[in-house]
This record gives C-alpha cells, structure tokens and sequence, in this order.
C-alpha cells in the first residue's frame, strides 16, 4: 500500500486545535477510523462538532494521564504508545500541569 495508512485506527493528540482539526478532517475523508484526544487548553470542542457529526470520537484528556490515555484506547480497541510532552512556557521551562 506505500505511504498510505491502509484503513487504520487512529489515535491524534491534540485533535481539536487549528492543525489537528485539519488532519482529522482528512483522516476521516480517507476512511479512517479517529478517536482525538485533546485537554482543550488551546483548542476547542466546537471545532470538533461537524468531525463527531461525521464519526469521530471525541475524549477530553490529557496524555499525561493514564486514565485518558485507557479511554482512547476502549474507544479504538488498540494500544497507544505517546511521545508527547507538555508544552513549553519558553526557555525557562514546561508549564504547570492542571
């Protein structure tokens, strides 16, 4: 199948910011199956409303939770393995976790 993603489960961090909305959007054109986890500190659920009208599922969480990071994976049915880290505040340091 080359570069394409074959029909997958799919899981986007971040999901309802201005990017992740974008990729969703195109997943979901693919056929693809999307779950978005996203804390909403920057992005925002109405963004998120014609994707959900169109299948995806929405889980409001962190990935630096364990709890959230089962919830995606009881939505999709497969282990999720992150590399994602909290976002910088600049050079000084991460910002502090809610």
């Amino acid at each position: 199948c080359g570069a394409c993603l074959c029909m997958k489960r799919v899981l986007v961090t971040g999901g309802a910011g201005f990017i992740g909305v974008g990729l969703v959007a195109r997943l979901l054109e693919e056929g693809h199956t999307v779950v978005v986890l996203d804390n909403l500190f920057r992005g925002k659920q109405d963004h998120l409303k014609p994707l959900v009208d169109r299948g995806a599922v929405f889980v409001e969480g962190d990935v630096t939770r364990s709890e959230d990071l089962d919830r995606c994976y009881d939505a999709l049915g497969v282990w999720i393995l992150s590399t994602t880290s909290p976002p910088s505040t600049g050079p000084n340091g991460f910002m502090k976790q809610r």
